[in-house]
């Protein structure tokens, strides 16, 4: 049986550069087998991050658990 209490993320980080003065937008994905699933599409960075932390901290967890 599979230890769930143990995570392994590949990330994937895209940052697209502003060239107009507004601020970076950030794609995050993470690879799952030989697909990426999104986790946020063009974000500035806080919420970029955001979406990440909430990911990592409900990895694992029973989706009965998990607040979206």
């Amino acid at each position: 049986m599979a230890d769930t209490l143990h995570r392994e993320f590949d990330l994937h980080v895209w940052k697209k550069r502003s060239t107009d003065g507004e601020e970076d937008l950030y794609t995050i994905g993470v690879w799952d087998g030989n697909q990426i699933k999104s986790l946020c599409h063009i974000a500035p960075i806080e919420i970029a991050l955001a979406i990440l932390r909430n990911a990592l901290e409900t990895a694992g967890k029973p989706a009965s658990a998990r607040q979206l």
